[in-house]
C-alpha cells in the first residue's frame, strides 16, 4: 500500500508473511527505514508501537522476539536524531501477553531517554507478574534473545527461505519503486 490519488507515495505498507522473525525484519526495517525517512524529510517522527508481533502473541504469527524492539527503538532513535531534529513522537499499540507489553513499550521509553537498562527483571515485578498471569510464561529477562524463534525456523528451512526472499523483494521493492517515487514528490 502506497497511498491513493494525491496521496500516492506518502504511505508506505510493508505486508508481512507469517513466520517473520527478528534477523529478516531487522534487515529489511534498517535497510528500508533509513533511506524512507530521508527521503521523506519528517519535521517530527511519530510512530504507533504495536507489539502484537511477538512471536506468542495470541492475534498474530510473526515470529518476533523481545531483542528485535529493542532494535527497532535503536534505529528510530537515531533516525530520529538524523533526521527529525530528535523530535519523535510515540503511541503504545498492540500486543496482548501482558508479559510482553509492558517489557517492549519499556524498552522503546528507555531508548527515547538514552537510558540504559538491565536485562535481569526485578524481583518485585516478577513476582507480581506471576500473581498476574499465571497462566502465561513467566520472564526473567527484560528482552529476550529470540531463541525459540530462531529453533522453530531451523525446523522449518523452506519456510525460512521462503522468508529470507520475501524480505529481500520487499527491500527491492523499496529501492526500485517507493524510493524514486519519493524522490520526485
Amino acid at each position: 500500500e502506497t497511498g491513493e490519488g494525491e496521496g500516492n507515495g506518502f504511505s508506505i505498507n510493508f505486508p508481512l508473511i507469517p513466520g517473520t522473525n527478528n534477523k529478516s525484519f531487522i534487515k529489511l526495517f534498517r535497510k528500508t527505514a533509513p533511506k524512507l525517512l530521508e527521503a521523506y524529510k519528517p519535521d517530527i517522527l511519530i510512530t504507533q508501537l504495536g507489539v502484537d508481533t511477538y512471536f506468542d502473541d495470541p492475534l498474530t504469527q510473526m515470529g518476533f522476539s523481545l531483542s528485535v524492539y529493542r532494535d527497532i527503538a535503536q534505529t528510530m532513535k537515531t533516525c530520529a536524531k538524523e533526521y527529525c531534529q530528535d523530535k519523535w513522537v510515540a503511541f503504545g499499540g498492540g500486543g496482548y501477553l501482558l508479559t510482553v507489553v509492558p517489557r517492549a513499550w519499556t524498552l522503546f521509553l528507555a531508548r527515547m531517554l538514552d537510558v540504559e537498562l538491565p536485562n535481569e527483571l526485578p524481583d518485585s515485578w516478577i513476582k507480581e507478574i506471576k500473581k498476574e498471569v499465571p497462566y502465561e510464561d513467566t520472564p526473567y529477562l527484560l528482552w529476550d534473545r529470540g531463541e525459540k524463534v530462531e529453533v522453530q525456523m531451523l525446523r522449518n528451512p523452506e519456510i525460512a527461505k521462503k522468508i529470507i526472499d520475501y524480505t529481500n523483494s520487499l527491500i527491492e521493492l523499496s529501492n526500485e519503486k517507493f524510493l524514486p517515487n519519493l524522490i520526485r514528490v
